[in-house]
């Protein structure tokens, strides 16, 4: 092999090991990503339990007030709590959505890091790519 070619191999596996360290670099992004959707999907779940005790707890005001305006008011307020509550889950819904599709991007990304990498040296097996390079 001439110096030539020896050169444009070892450009062509300097760039696989660099789109390799990326795709990495990605994958670890999107699951850090995934985990702050997580903990705002639990934070929603969790502001809806409380919407939902209040809107209850209304309700039985309501219920039980012998005034007039009063339970008016908080039959008012049972109501919004319960729609506030059904905004929070759907918000939850979507941030569940996208935990998914970052989980995904980030399956994908490293896929594609260890695809580049076994490109970049081939004749070593895929699985002591993974122990070495930390993919999957």
């Amino acid at each position: 092999m001439s110096a030539r070619q020896q050169d444009m191999r070892a450009s062509k596996t300097a760039a696989l090991l660099a789109k390799a360290r990326a795709r990495q670099g990605e994958a670890a992004a999107a699951r850090h990503q995934a985990q702050a959707y997580e903990e705002a999907v639990k934070a929603c779940r969790e502001r809806v339990l409380a919407l939902r005790a209040a809107a209850a707890a209304d309700e039985d005001l309501a219920r039980n007030e012998d005034n007039p305006t009063m339970s008016r008011l908080a039959s008012l307020d049972a109501h919004r709590a319960a729609q506030q509550a059904l905004l929070f889950e759907t918000l939850a819904k979507r941030h569940e959505i996208e935990v998914l599709r970052l989980h995904a991007e980030a399956e994908r990304a490293e896929s594609e890091a260890a695809t580049a990498l076994v490109k970049a040296n081939p004749g070593m097996p895929a699985g002591e790519y993974a122990a070495i390079h930390g993919t999957r």
